[in-house]
């Protein structure tokens, strides 16, 4: 008797263990799915904020309001896809400064970087680009077309100047090879004077306006024969 007493004992006791230890795992199956649950929701408003901020900034871009877009985007949660266009739009920012400042070749060159990164652009941004691209374009042409007359005006004007032997169709020749030798040819705010000449070498002096356009600065002075092609620096 005192056996089958003892047998019961420990079976309802064993029983008692087996329904807590069940009970535990039903209370952290629900600990579990709660945090599952909380963590996808936390996600889900991420990135429904990050698309609405991304969409809100592009409407800005094609408004032409690229700070206002620059400040949204960067206050909202950052994923890649808002990353990469903050990225862009900070290189179109510095492009279009450029532009109004008149250095073409850094504009150039910002719209160069954004061509290269249009993978990570939006189609309002790309867009974007693709005008400014189109104006800078002209103001380069304008610039190299001014340039080219400026360079023969002042090698007409040189002419005189030079050795007796160099005609006015001489002097625009040799200036124009002389500034693509050594790289001026196309750039503006230069001038070109030939001071001397021996046999095919000419003494041609190089100077850069100020931006004023008032003062024209010595940029050197160079000893050019046409013959060869050959440019040696000499002041």
């Amino acid at each position: 008797m005192k056996k089958t007493t003892v047998l019961k004992q420990i079976m309802a006791g064993t029983l008692t263990i087996i329904s807590i230890g069940v009970l535990a795992g039903c209370g952290n199956g629900n600990a579990t799915n709660d945090t599952s649950s909380s963590s996808s929701s936390s996600t889900t408003a991420k990135t429904s904020s990050s698309t609405k901020a991304y969409n809100s900034a592009n409407k800005l871009i094609a408004a032409g309001k690229y700070q206002e877009a620059l400040d949204k985007l960067q206050a909202a949660p950052q994923t890649s896809k808002i990353k990469g266009l903050i990225a862009n739009l900070k290189t179109l920012i510095q492009a279009k400064e450029d532009y109004s400042n008149k250095n073409y070749d850094n504009a150039q060159s910002g719209v160069d970087t954004l061509n290269d990164n249009a993978d990570s652009s939006s189609s309002e941004l790309k867009q974007e680009v693709s005008s400014l691209a189109t104006k800078v374009q002209k103001a380069q042409d304008t610039q190299s077309t001014n340039t080219s007359s400026s360079v023969a005006n002042n090698s007409s004007s040189s002419s005189t100047s030079s050795a007796a032997t160099t005609t006015d169709t001489d002097s625009n020749s040799v200036v124009a090879s002389f500034a693509r030798a050594v790289g001026y040819y196309g750039k503006s705010g230069y001038t070109f004077n030939i001071t001397g000449q021996s046999g095919s070498t000419y003494t041609i002096e190089v100077r850069q306006n100020n931006q004023a356009g008032d003062v024209a600065n010595l940029i050197g002075i160079y000893q050019y024969n046409l013959s060869t092609g050959a440019v040696n620096k000499t002041f």
